[in-house]
This record gives C-alpha cells, structure tokens and sequence, in this order.
C-alpha cells in the first residue's frame, strides 16, 4: 500500500486544519537513513545489524515540519507508532484532555499528525510539556473528526509507543491486546516502567524532550526502541498465541 485511502472524512479535517492557518512547527525527530527499514509482509523479520542501527544512528532532530491533518503520502505498513500530547481540563487543570496525535510508520515517516480540539475548555495549555500554545487549538479538527481517522489509521495493524495505552483511553478507543506493543514492556524495561526520556538515553544514547514534548519525536523513539527488541519480542507473542490457541481447542472455547 503506497498511500493513505481514508475517504472523505479526511476532506473534512483537511478543510479544518487549514482555516486555522497555521504557522507553528514543530520539532521533529527523525530515524536516520541508515536506521528506517523498509517495508515487508513481515517488518519484524529484518537482519539484528539493521534492526540495531536505531542503537548506534539513534533517534536524530530534522528540519521542522507544520503540523497538518492532511494524510501524508508514505506506506501505511502493518506495524505503526502513535503518540499524544495533553493539555489540562476541569477546575484542577489535573484531566488531561487530547490535543494532539501523530502517527509514524515502520519507516518512521509521519502518516498523521495533528491538532485536536478538545471537547471541553482548557485550563492548562501545559506549554512546557505539550509544547501546544495558547490559541493553536481554536481551529483544529474535532475530537470525534480525528477519533474516527485514528480509528480507521490503526485498525489491523500493530501500535507501538510509550505507555500507549493512556493514549488509546484519551482518544476513547479500544485495541486488541495482542497488537499492541508498549515500550513500558519488561523486554525494555525489566524493573519498571521508566520515562521515555530516560529510556532513549540508556538504550539509544539520544536525548528527547530537551525542551518540551513532542508527538512525532516520541513516537519515533519509541519505534526506536521496540526495533531493539523486536524479534524477541514476536516470538513471545507467536508461543503465547499458540499457548491460548492450543488451551482454546482443549476446552472447546
């Protein structure tokens, strides 16, 4: 698949985004050339020296991008990275609400990243950590306009990223568990759940979030470091689906 077919839903966050004009970029991360790994039925089956390129090239800053809700024309490859950026709701400023998604594909190239309204008012950009300032927000597409392109953008195919599933429970969606793959895993992280920052300098020797959070950047890093462990990784999901195959046919379940 060399392109994005999402139909005419895309059209209408299209017409969104581009009222709101905008002029911010962002920075953006970047596997190097010698890190992306070409597409293939099966991306995982891809040789240690190449899968561990992503250790040495590590996860490098590329020019800047504007954020656009517009589908970008790369592969949509089975395996993909999402990541979300909060701002704060409610009288605490303490629920977080989604203001903006980015997926990248196995390549690390960027199929979606873009703004979100949220569907309550902000209290708290939190600027220093979303990176979303004041007022970027007034003209982005709907919640329920990017829920469904997530949606349709993920289905059947494998998510990676860092405790990705407080990102699925802010764009209300579900995802089966074995196709997903949270870089918060004992495979990386075999005493415990560690800040993703903390995980790109330990294993990629990179440093992230400098000065603020960034979609892309993340999940990129977080490809980045499933690529690490990958075929160790899908191994143990191929025995495991053999195991609960092999109990179902026992039980008759």
């Amino acid at each position: 698949m060399t392109g994005v077919q999402l139909g005419a839903n895309w059209a209408a966050v299209r017409k969104t985004i581009q009222k709101a004009g905008q002029k911010r970029t962002t920075r953006v991360a970047n596997v190097t050339a010698s890190a992306r790994v070409r597409q293939s039925s099966d991306p995982v089956a891809t040789p240690p020296s190449v899968v561990n390129a992503a250790s040495a090239a590590g996860v490098v800053k590329a020019s800047s991008e504007p954020i656009d809700a517009t589908p970008r024309d790369v592969p949509l490859t089975s395996i993909v990275a999402i990541d979300c950026e909060m701002v704060g709701v409610g009288p605490s400023t303490k629920r977080d609400a989604l203001a903006r998604v980015s997926i990248v594909n196995f390549n690390g190239d960027v199929i979606l990243d873009t703004y979100v309204k949220p569907q309550e008012a902000i209290t708290d950009h939190r600027t220093k950590f979303s990176g979303i300032e004041r007022g970027a927000l007034l003209s982005a597409p709907s919640f329920q306009s990017v829920q469904k392109v997530v949606s349709d953008l993920i289905k059947d195919r494998t998510i990676v990223g860092h405790s990705v599933r407080s990102d699925l429970r802010a764009l209300m969606l579900t995802h089966p568990r074995h196709m997903i793959r949270d870089t918060t895993n004992k495979l990386i992280c075999p005493k415990g759940p560690k800040a993703l920052r903390k995980l790109c300098a330990e294993h990629l020797g990179v440093a992230i979030q400098e000065n603020t959070h960034d979609s892309v950047e993340d999940a990129r890093a977080a490809l980045a470091l499933y690529k690490m462990v990958a075929n160790k990784w899908e191994k143990r999901v191929m025995i495991l689906h053999r195991k609960r195959k092999e109990l179902r046919s026992k039980t008759g379940r």
